[in-house]
């Protein structure tokens, strides 16, 4: 569980980088976006270290089973609780190695 929440925080630092670099801050979304969902957490992610402290749910959207990030922590939620959160979609085919990327962060309570 421990490589996951690592390979999670590596990934939130590495696309958000990504896009400062090749983007500008220029995301576009497409038509919709974002939509607001709401979900049963299934499995909670979190960690502190040294007074710093990140947390994350695993819940199931449209069937896939996906992570929802609380960048700011807004929540401590349980396994059981419902959590609402914004579905983005980041359309970047317009960009050399563009992809269409779908991300989950919660919404304040």
């Amino acid at each position: 569980m421990r490589e996951l929440l690592i390979a999670l925080t590596l990934l939130a630092v590495g696309v958000g980088s990504a896009w400062g670099d090749q983007l500008s801050g220029e995301l576009t979304c497409s038509k919709g976006c974002p939509d607001e969902a709401t979900a049963t957490v299934e499995q909670v992610f979190k960690a502190e270290d040294e007074g710093f402290s990140v947390i994350a749910y695993q819940v199931t959207w449209r069937g896939h089973k996906v992570i929802v990030e609380d960048p700011v922590r807004w929540t401590n939620l349980s396994v059981g609780d419902k959590v609402r959160f914004l579905v983005l979609k980041h359309d970047m085919t317009s960009q050399a190695n563009g992809k269409r990327l779908l991300s989950f962060t919660v919404t304040k309570p």
